[in-house]
């Protein structure tokens, strides 16, 4: 369908031309896999709704294909991290298992990723579709040999099989039961296959797509800007910047500097501030879910984030053979990263208070450039040097 915007594939929905919802695996990677937390918790929506949540068989095994590795990959991280402390702490084996066995439970990393998957589809009322039953090879293999959508003039073509499958699936369905479906997706032979039918609209982000089902919140959101704006939330600011700081393991900070030493560096701790006031930043949201007296919503707020490290130096002995200290140093750096939340906002007798804010997984690198332990420059001061 041609590109259309959020406010007219709302009143598509609203007109009852909208009959269903399906997520991509781009989708799922973009929001790590976190079926129990922010945006795709919010699926759950769509088992009290008339809208359906459309699962592609073939699409939940790339996840489960995915999710059974990165399983596997992790306990074993987990496992050998634990095995020095056995020589540092004195920690013996039986204890380092019965840790794991806390951690991990009895089930394998394949066991648990089918329950997470299933516990995801219950959640949200998904329909599974069997894609074989949907899509005949002949239109594959035409589309595949006239370079249709999804296919593209490249030589990697049999890897778009999976999705020209995948999306007919989708487009037969609609047809089928006369309607048509949301296609959510940052892949571009998704966006160029909805481009060319009539049955599926595409849109590259979840909580730009969850929002065009909430219909119903617009006076709930037209109400909460304009209390935005005329400061009628209380420590807003204050109660935000709380809740980021209490989340901050959820902020993956990357450490990167030159020395002329071997060094470790070590995150001692990170605070959040802003000097942008935070209501004037969330007027610009997506609601995400929407109940009476209930609105929820995803903001991006550009948030001041300091890290400390502490630095350690070594200097390999090649007559001893092994590091000798050479002392450490400190170092932090501020850096303005956008952060994605999830916020919960309760009405009750013309007020609003924020019920709970959830802060999304980011990631940064901070350069600190050239480092040096902290007697070297004590070293150069003394001396003149700069």
């Amino acid at each position: 369908m041609p590109v259309i915007s959020i406010d007219e594939l709302k009143q598509s929905v609203v007109a009852g031309r909208v009959g269903a919802i399906s997520i991509d695996t781009s989708i799922v990677e973009r929001h790590q896999y976190g079926f129990e937390i922010g945006v795709l918790a919010k699926m759950s929506q769509f088992s009290r709704a008339d809208t359906k949540h459309l699962a592609l068989d073939i699409v939940l095994h790339e996840m489960r294909a995915h999710l059974m590795k990165e399983a596997a990959l992790v306990r074993s991280q987990v496992t050998n991290a634990l095995k020095p402390l056995g020589n540092s702490w004195g920690i013996d084996k039986d204890r380092r298992e019965k840790a794991i066995s806390i951690l991990f439970g009895d089930q394998s990393g394949d066991a648990r990723t089918q329950d997470r998957l299933q516990e995801f589809l219950n959640d949200s009322s998904a329909t599974v579709l069997n894609c074989a039953e949907l899509v005949s090879l002949s239109d594959v293999l035409l589309r595949f040999v006239e370079t249709m959508p999804p296919f593209g003039n490249k030589e990697a073509k049999k890897h778009e099989f999976p999705d020209a499958i995948a999306l007919l699936a989708l487009e037969g369905w609609a047809i089928k039961n006369d309607t048509t479906v949301v296609a959510v997706s940052s892949d571009g032979d998704w966006r160029r296959f909805c481009l060319a039918s009539d049955h599926v609209y595409y849109i590259d982000d979840l909580a730009h797509a969850l929002s065009v089902f909430q219909a119903g919140a617009d006076d709930a959101a037209s109400l909460l800007k304009v209390m935005l704006r005329d400061g009628k939330i209380e420590d807003i600011d204050t109660i935000l910047l709380d809740a980021i700081g209490k989340q901050l393991d959820k902020i993956e900070i990357d450490f990167e500097a030159v020395s002329n030493w071997y060094y470790e560096a070590e995150l001692d701790h990170v605070k959040v501030l802003s000097e942008i006031p935070l209501a004037n930043q969330i007027k610009a949201f997506d609601v995400v879910e929407y109940e009476d007296k209930m609105l929820v919503l995803q903001t991006s707020l550009k948030i001041d984030v300091t890290a400390h490290f502490v630095v350690s130096f070594e200097h390999w002995d090649s007559i001893d053979r092994e590091y000798m200290s050479m002392g450490s140093t400190t170092v932090e750096k501020t850096e303005a990263l956008d952060l994605d939340l999830i916020i919960t906002v309760l009405f009750d007798n013309g007020s609003a208070t924020i019920e709970s804010v959830e802060l999304l997984p980011a990631s940064t690198t901070m350069d600190f450039g050239e480092i040096e332990p902290d007697w070297m420059s004590d070293y150069g001061d003394e001396h003149g040097q700069d």
